[in-house]
């Protein structure tokens, strides 16, 4: 498991809430700046508002918004072999889960979590944490995500340091929480997002209040070109009087579809306009995620259109859409074995080729 550093963070109590209503994105997982999020089946990201309106308790992120696990190759390939088995497990898995057949699921889950699959072991965390079709367990969710975290799932760490920041389970430990999120944020650019806006103050419940880093992690997220992380800079960056340091990531942000990076940017320019001859990588990430999101238990035909989705937003250089992929190969196990083609023939129906060849 992860060694804990000493970390000195105090978390301040806001009173009021911030003046940004930040609409939301629940195809990339919301991204509202009024509160810190929480994690529910079904949506790879809410927030606490909504959660109480709706009457769930927090739950874990389901699989979409993961980032894939990586393992070292050894010569013999046993572990692309375990890798092979364990994709084939969760795809069994899976299926008997959208046809009901609970037990069947979670015996497959269960056999690809010993074999050392750290999204298996987060799947299990994410039904027991719910309650969903069997008893709700929380000491045996946290289980299975210390031991997807301890796998080297830094989407299961990131989980992790919410729950003990927010004290999910009835312990609030707001150091250790942080520190597991700063971990994630190695290698999890979702957690460099989140841990920008609690060190900036972008969400009106808690936070770090040190806008320093919370710049130097927004900026880091920002590399990638993602909306959310490029509109939150340029907030932060507006709201401290840099506004014209905020330009050119509001307009990253504008440019793949962020109206509320638009409406920002045009109060710092009028005349700003944003471009798009083609559909963005990130707007391909969106409509596939969407499509996912709608289809949980849906056919495999529309799984399989949002998964040539994301597959051409990857094409096209999107690493959110990259490191989607790798949650829902379950999807491609499926199609593949009816047709070895079906990718490239749903990318050409779906007229998304234009946005692959513009990115090269």
């Amino acid at each position: 498991m992860y060694k804990l550093s000493a970390i000195s963070a105090t978390l301040i109590l806001l009173a009021g809430c911030a003046s940004d209503n930040s609409a939301n994105y629940p195809v990339y997982g919301v991204q509202d700046s009024l509160v810190a999020p929480v994690y529910e089946a079904n949506s790879s990201y809410t927030t606490q508002t909504q959660a109480d309106q709706s009457g769930h308790t927090v739950e874990a992120n389901d699989n979409q918004g993961w980032t894939p696990v990586t393992q070292d190759v050894p010569e013999s390939g046993f572990a692309e072999q375990s890798d092979a088995t364990n994709e084939q497990l969760r795809a069994e898995a899976e299926q008997a889960w959208q046809l009901g057949d609970t037990a069947s699921a979670l015996n497959y889950y269960n056999l690809a979590a010993q074999a050392g699959d750290a999204l298996a072991h987060y799947e299990l965390a994410r039904i027991y944490t719910k309650g969903e079709r069997v008893e709700k367990n929380t000491v045996i969710a946290t289980e299975h995500l210390n031991s997807s975290a301890s796998l080297g799932n830094p989407e299961a760490l990131r989980v992790l340091g919410w729950q003990y920041v927010r004290g999910d389970n009835g312990v609030i430990d707001r150091e250790r929480g942080v520190t597991f999120l700063q971990q994630a944020s190695e290698s999890s650019q979702r957690a460099q997002l989140e841990l920008g806006m609690l060190y900036a103050g972008l969400y009106s419940s808690l936070s770090l209040d040190d806008v320093e880093k919370g710049t130097a992690y927004l900026q880091a997220a920002a590399q990638s070109g993602d909306s959310e992380a490029n509109y939150q800079l340029g907030r932060l960056l507006k709201r401290e009087g840099r506004e014209l340091e905020a330009i050119a990531p509001l307009s990253i942000a504008a440019n793949n579809g962020n109206s509320r990076a638009l409406a920002l940017l045009h109060e710092l320019d009028p005349t700003a306009t944003t471009i798009n001859s083609h559909r963005s990588p990130e707007a391909l990430y969106q409509q596939g995620m969407a499509i996912l999101t709608r289809n949980v238990k849906g056919p495999i035909a529309k799984k399989a259109e949002g998964y040539a989705l994301l597959s051409a937003a990857s094409d096209a250089g999107y690493s959110m859409a990259t490191s989607e992929l790798a949650l829902q190969s379950a999807i491609k196990f499926q199609m593949d074995q009816t047709n070895p083609n079906w990718l490239e023939e749903f990318k050409d129906r779906l007229g998304v080729l234009s946005t692959i060849q513009a990115s090269r």
